[in-house]
Order: structure tokens, then C-alpha cells, then sequence
């Protein structure tokens, strides 16, 4: 059943702008996590709750909440949004079979690249982005994994080395790009990102 988050506000500041910063506490908004069969009755359980309150909330909004768990994300999953998302990505497009993708540098960004911009337009993990940050010689040695949330315009990153990127660096073709997309939805998840 989806989970929504229904922002209020009991406490209203009188010059504040009208939505202005309401993912920030110190706005004085309360988050409230509600299970409901739509957003419609969200709102109402959240109403129900709240009409016997002395000081009764004004609903700011209410949102469903992505919730993906990344342990039940089979490989065929995985196959299929890469496989399906425009650009497609090529499985077994990047690095050689006898080496580890990670030890091939320009093969395994361009895959991590790929396979960003693939888990993002597959709704796998909506508004995914990546930044490569590099170092004096241009080698790219950190990233910046992001979610860019349009609904709520706002913005979460968490940071992670390369060797972040992908579960099992030994893994070569196929297989290594698979556990690259299951190392970003994992950094995603574990940092709080979805």
C-alpha cells in the first residue's frame, strides 16, 4: 500500500512567502507519514487525525513517497529498465570480457553514466543524476550521486568513490554493469536519496 507524506503547518509566520521552504523544519511544518490506498484518502486519514486538535493544522501538501527496496530488485529487473530505457543500454557494450570493467577507467564511467541516465528515465529511480569530480590530471576520483525531486523541488546528494559505484569490481561485461546499477540504487537507498 503507498505511504504519502502530508506536510502541515500549525504555526503560520505572517511575512513568510506562501509555500516558501516547506520540506524545512524551521518553517514549522510537521511531516506526517500516512498509509492510504490514494492521496485523496491520505489527506482524509490525515483530517480524521487531526480535526480534535486545539490547534488545527493547515494542510500545506501531501505527496506519495517513492519507496523502492533495493533488496528485491532481481537482476531481470535491473536487464529490463537498462534494456528498456531511451538510450537502451548495451549490456555488453563496455570493457573486454577478460578484464574488470573498474579496471578499464573510461569504460566503466561511460557505463556508470550510461546506466545512471537509464535507472532515471525508467523510473526506476526518478530524477537520478551523477557528478564526476576530478582531480589536477582530469581523472575522475569522487561523485556525487543525486536525486533531483521536482515534485518537492528539492534536492538530495550523497557522496561515494568510484569503487562505490559497483558491488563486485571484479565482475567483467554484463555482469559488471548489472552490479553497477545495483551499487547506485543501493547508495540511493542507504543515503536516504528516494
Amino acid at each position: 500500500m503507498p505511504r504519502y507524506l502530508v506536510t502541515s503547518q500549525t504555526t503560520l509566520v505572517r511575512d513568510a512567502p506562501a509555500r516558501a521552504s516547506r520540506n524545512d523544519a524551521s518553517s514549522g511544518a510537521t511531516f506526517d507519514i500516512v498509509t492510504a490506498d490514494s492521496l485523496l484518502t491520505a489527506a482524509t486519514v490525515f483530517h480524521q487525525r487531526s480535526v480534535t486538535s486545539p490547534n488545527r493544522p493547515r494542510l500545506v501538501s501531501v505527496e506519495e513517497l517513492f519507496d523502492i527496496d533495493p533488496h528485491t530488485l532481481t537482476d531481470e529487473a535491473l536487464v529490463g529498465a537498462l534494456t528498456s530505457a531511451e538510450p537502451a543500454v548495451d549490456l555488453d557494450g563496455y570493457g573486454s570480457e577478460d578484464a574488470p570493467l573498474y579496471d578499464e577507467p573510461d569504460d566503466f564511467l561511460s557505463a556508470v553514466c550510461d546506466v545512471v541516465d537509464a535507472l532515471r528515465n525508467s523510473d526506476v529511480v526518478p530524477g537520478l543524476t551523477i557528478t564526476l569530480s576530478r582531480d589536477y590530471d582530469g581523472v575522475a576520483d569522487y561523485c556525487m550521486v543525486e536525486i533531483a525531486d521536482g515534485a518537492t523541488r528539492s534536492y538530495r546528494a550523497a557522496g561515494s568513490e568510484l569503487r562505490g559505484l559497483i558491488e563486485d569490481s571484479r565482475l567483467s561485461g554484463r555482469d559488471a554493469v548489472i552490479s553497477t546499477a545495483r551499487a547506485i540504487v543501493l547508495i540511493a537507498f542507504h543515503h536516504h536519496l528516494l
